[in-house]
């Protein structure tokens, strides 16, 4: 059964869509088979992998839970490594949370829908937009575990608080709790104030990730040639960061296991 990993911040330009694309691909090299949801309507995670929309999206599904879609494979098995399958979103996403205010399903629906490929995939990794409204909580609410990206400076961490307030509310409010685990990215260890704002929140009692995500050009640019940053510069800074985070965080994740589901 898939992990499933919601990554989320109330900030935009903070590298979510570029951490769900890049830690998704990095597992996948790892062997694991992995989808991605993008669940923001603003598509970044959908234009960047070229996800077409032939087959459905993310939002015809929230609309009608009895409609069923079929992710696109992106990239299919090889020697020792899985599949990458995405589901992709639509700008109509954007007033779901308009559409869902009278659904007495409204924060449950996302759950309810992502849970049916629980058995398809090792990994199911989740984009959101950058504000705390319905789509983002739905998207907590249904996850195992969320990745909370976040620049090294005053203004970036600021939301810390808030945010983890909401997650831990949720996690009372669904019955077991919602762990949660700070990234940093776009950081520069020659910046004082870059490794200032790191310590601190280290002592804050968050649990941080020891893996950093450099700040990194190729990692800006992937997108504009539809791929991710191991296919765009293997060789990068960024790649190399999202290789250790992909394996930090199966070590610190035990119940991220690869199954055998088929998948030619």
């Amino acid at each position: 059964m898939a992990k499933i990993i919601t990554i989320a911040n109330n900030k935009g330009g903070v590298g979510k869509t570029t951490t769900a694309v890049n830690l998704a691909a990095a597992l996948r090299l790892q062997g694991y088979d992995v989808l991605l949801v993008d669940y923001d309507g603003q598509r970044n995670l959908s234009e960047a992998l070229r996800v077409q929309t032939s087959q459905g999206t993310i939002y015809d599904a929230m609309r009608d839970p009895r409609h069923h879609v079929t992710p696109s494979r992106l990239l299919s098995v090889e020697q020792g490594v899985g599949v990458l399958d995405a589901i992709p979103a639509a700008r109509e996403l954007s007033a779901m949370e308009t559409e869902l205010a009278k659904a007495p399903d409204k924060v449950t629906r996302f759950a309810t829908i992502v849970d049916r490929y629980r058995d398809n995939y090792d990994v199911i990794i989740v984009d959101t937009p950058p504000a705390l409204g319905l789509l983002s909580v739905s998207a907590l609410y249904a996850c195992d575990a969320a990745i909370v990206t976040t620049q090294p400076n005053y203004l970036a961490v600021r939301g810390l608080v808030t945010l983890s307030d909401t997650i831990k509310t949720i996690g009372t409010n669904r019955g077991r709790a919602l762990p949660f685990s700070i990234l940093f990215t776009q950081t520069d260890q020659r910046k004082s104030l870059h490794r200032l704002v790191i310590d601190q929140v280290n002592g804050s009692g968050y649990d941080v990730l020891s893996t950093t995500i450099r700040d990194n050009i190729a990692l800006a640019e992937a997108p504009a040639t539809g791929t991710d940053i191991f296919r765009y510069k293997p060789r990068s800074n960024g790649a190399r960061d999202y290789k250790l985070l992909a394996t930090e965080y199966t070590n610190r994740n035990k119940d991220i296991k690869h199954k055998k589901h088929g998948y030619k």
